[in-house]
């Protein structure tokens, strides 16, 4: 078999590394970017970006927040 030279985990390396959700600071770059993240799904078609912004929207429901924090 051959080998590739393509780095197929790249952007959700970078991604990982920008937005760290175990990290303070991660979260809030997060929620400061989140439209960000929003646009990137559509303009760009990012898949890491969407499952991103899916894990989040879950771990959110999850937290059993009331309307006001979650806003």
């Amino acid at each position: 078999m051959g080998t590739c030279k393509i780095d197929f985990s790249g952007k959700q390396k970078k991604i990982d590394e920008t937005y760290p959700l175990d990290k303070e600071r991660g979260i809030y770059a997060l929620l400061a970017n989140v439209h960000k993240l929003r646009e990137m799904r559509f303009s760009r078609g990012d898949y890491d970006a969407s499952n991103l912004l899916i894990d989040f929207t879950d771990a959110v429901e999850e937290a059993g927040l009331t309307a006001r924090q979650r806003l």
